[in-house]
């Protein structure tokens, strides 16, 4: 069974630019409020983490860590409270073809 992964809430202070991985991927040292973290190298979210942060004194992020303490996935919390849809799950029971477009389902 796969291990959960570790997340924590911080509050990012200053982003430094690291040498490139040996294939040439960007890394960032992400100094937060309560220490600092290193991202994993050759990870797509570092394209965007420099373009997110422009203007920023300080943002609020959710971190996902690695087994080894480093960031894997960052992602900031405005952007998941105002940009991301909201998806509610529904059970729809499929043993009959009316029931597809009963009620509100998205299958609709």
């Amino acid at each position: 069974m796969a291990a959960k992964p570790t997340t924590v809430t911080v509050t990012i202070v200053s982003l430094e630019r690291l040498n490139n991985s040996v294939n040439g991927n960007p890394r960032f040292k992400i100094h937060t409020d309560g220490g600092w973290y290193i991202t994993s190298s050759d990870h797509g979210f570092c394209y965007s983490i420099e373009n997110d942060w422009r203007g920023k004194d300080t943002r609020d992020a959710v971190l996902t860590l690695t087994r080894a303490g480093r960031v894997c996935d960052l992602d900031y919390v405005d952007n998941a409270i105002e940009n991301r849809p909201v998806v509610r799950a529904t059970a729809v029971r499929l043993d009959t073809p009316a029931a597809l477009c009963a009620g509100d389902t998205p299958t609709c």
